[in-house]
């Protein structure tokens, strides 16, 4: 992740989906209080499927970011079972 300003905060979380997109579970969520600005910092977190066979999607966002206090870049999310 890359915040384009100093004092941003991160959450990032996986949801686990139905199949049908019918319903979902919000899996343990990861807060980090502060990233360097305009520097790429790798940023892993780890949840456990409730049921085999359904849809894991990554949810990152910000609780703090707004127009004028900059964005946050996230490339190359990966899911890796283990």
């Amino acid at each position: 992740m890359r915040p384009s300003a100093g004092g941003l905060n991160i959450q990032a979380r996986f949801l686990e989906y139905t199949q049908n997109f019918g319903s979902d579970i919000h899996l343990p969520l990861t807060s980090i209080a502060s990233l360097p600005a305009n520097t790429w910092t790798k940023v892993t977190w780890a949840g456990t499927a409730q049921r085999s066979g359904e849809r894991m999607v990554p949810q990152i966002y910000s609780t703090n970011q707004t127009s004028t206090t900059g964005s946050i870049v996230y490339d190359d999310c990966s899911v890796v079972a283990t």
